[in-house]
């Protein structure tokens, strides 16, 4: 099993909710704290796979890394497999984006610019509209014969269900039983995903609370 990283602001500066943010909204006057995420062995059993951006390399004596385009394709055709708000919420936590590496220089240029509210807000825009951006395109290619508004729809639910799991959350006991506690809360609101999916959703918010 691999590993590709996941970046977001620490909110005891920012006051942004503890939540995933990519590098592409990355503002660099805050520290960062740096989620090491494990991806599935989609592409070759006895391998692993490379942090975001990272290019092909060899390993070992004739094993070739997957590019981040080839850990993308292996990642779209695991969802291909599972229902379409099943696959929509898969791609989702997994941040595509996030693999193929840093932010433009102009890129970073615009998000040192940003204050705190329009941090906040731009982060909010993201995810309210994830629909209309590149997770569209991913979740076409898991499911070609769905609509356009069906994908649409199965888009905006399952990041809505991720935020409900993370606002469920309330760290106050055991951990982990915060954490099952938070998505069955979240899963009461959303009841139509696979079991499968509620089982991920508690990962994801344990990744991102631990």
């Amino acid at each position: 099993m691999g590993l590709f990283f996941d970046f977001f602001v620490c909110p005891v500066r920012s006051g942004l909710p503890r939540t995933p943010m990519t590098l592409e909204i990355l503002w660099w006057d805050l520290p960062l704290v740096v989620i090491q995420r494990p991806v599935p062995e989609l592409v070759s059993p006895g391998g692993s796979f490379e942090p975001a951006g990272a290019s092909p390399r060899q390993s070992g004596m004739n094993q070739i890394e997957p590019s981040a385009a080839e850990l993308i394709a292996a990642i779209v055709a695991s969802a291909a497999k599972q229902p379409l708000l099943d696959a929509a919420f898969e791609l989702w936590r997994y941040r595509l984006d996030s693999i193929k590496g840093r932010p433009s220089a102009e890129e970073v240029r615009v998000n040192r610019t940003l204050a705190p509210e329009q941090f906040r807000a731009k982060y909010r825009y993201d995810r309210d509209h994830a629909h209309e951006g590149p997770m569209f395109d991913y979740v076409k290619r898991a499911h070609p014969r769905a609509s356009d508004d069906a994908i649409r729809q199965a888009i905006i639910t399952a990041v809505k269900f991720e935020d409900a799991t993370f606002e469920h959350f309330n760290w106050n006991g055991d951990f982990w039983d915060c954490v099952v506690r938070a998505v069955a809360r979240a899963a009461a609101q959303y009841p139509d995903f696979l079991e499968a999916t509620y089982r991920d959703a508690r990962n994801n918010v344990a990744y991102y609370y631990k």
